[in-house]
């Protein structure tokens, strides 16, 4: 996938995978959905399932993954898709060259005239407190090969300008002029400074009853200059009512994207600003149903480590 901040290209896709795809197992084994103590968000599966050595590098410039890379996706896909199989069903696979250990997945989705991208990517690094290593890396150009109950994932919801075709590339409508305001530092120190993080915390808490708190868990976000849906719960059965609910989001939202963007540039989120208390008096009380039954608690792992799990 080669994307910029307007545009997600789909490249190179593998039929093989992709019949693993559509032979589904049917049934929902059991999972629970956690983040890390990093804000990394997995499924706890009810098995176990191998991730064989990976090459750390691929060139850019070559669309097509290796014969080796192939093979071995094929493997972990088998695996993980057949102990969360509502996760990949009804998607397509897709190489991006850029991004070899976060294989991606899409679907195309339709609402109210309007086109939404789901896309979900798979997170096959290596992780040293989550995973089982059972083969070290001969070499620094290779993965480690573990075992592993979590799938490490991110499956959002974009939406898309109508009309064009994948092989041209996805167009998304920029509702958000720009989200750098800067740099701060200098010489090796030198950082840029975006609003995202705080544009998003906008969405999240708008869209969010008063009294919900689902930190880490943000399920509106500034993406792509734009606002997009970052799925807990991205099973097939459940993609439908997301789509809904980004559908009105946008509608509500897209005469205040400006005054958004003008109020975060000048300053950090809080819900105390006047323009969100404006905001949030408008929303009506039925938006709020969809996190009926959503809560996030945090604990110790094992390892002594916080986690949290989100239960819906």
């Amino acid at each position: 996938m080669n994307d910029s901040a307007d545009e997600i290209k789909i490249g190179y896709t593998d039929k093989s995978i992709n019949k693993i795809l559509a032979n589904l197992p049917s049934g929902c084994p059991p999972v629970s959905r956690h983040f890390s103590q990093n804000e990394e968000f997995f499924f706890k599966l009810a098995g176990s399932f191998s991730v064989p050595s990976f090459p750390i590098h691929h060139d850019v410039r070559k669309p097509v993954p290796e014969k080796k890379y192939l093979k071995n996706l094929r493997s972990v896909i088998s695996g993980m898709a057949s102990l969360a199989p509502d996760v990949f069903r009804g998607l397509a696979y897709f190489f991006d060259p850029a991004d070899i250990l976060r294989p991606a997945f899409y679907r195309v989705y339709g609402c109210g005239g309007e086109e939404y991208l789901f896309l979900l990517r798979i997170d096959l690094h290596w992780k040293a407190r989550e995973h089982t290593v059972f083969r070290s890396p001969a070499d620094n150009t290779e993965t480690a090969a573990y075992t592993t109950d979590k799938l490490f994932l991110e499956a959002n919801l974009i939406p898309l300008e109508a009309g064009r075709p994948a092989d041209c590339g996805f167009r998304i409508p920029q509702s958000i002029s720009q989200t750098w305001i800067g740099e701060q530092g200098s010489g090796y120190y030198l950082q840029g400074i975006w609003i995202d993080g705080e544009i998003t915390k906008f969405f999240t808490r708008l869209f969010l009853p008063s009294d919900k708190r689902l930190y880490p868990y943000y399920p509106f976000i500034c993406k792509y200059r734009t606002v997009c849906f970052n799925f807990a719960a991205p099973e097939e059965e459940q993609r439908p009512s997301a789509l809904l609910l980004l559908h009105r989001v946008r509608d509500f939202l897209a005469p205040h994207f400006p005054l958004i963007e003008e109020v975060l540039k000048r300053g950090a989120f809080s819900e105390s600003l006047e323009e969100f208390s404006a905001l949030k008096s408008k929303i009506q009380e039925d938006w709020y149903k969809h996190w009926d039954g959503v809560n996030i608690k945090s604990y110790f792992n094992a390892a002594g480590m916080k986690e949290f799990e989100i239960e819906i």
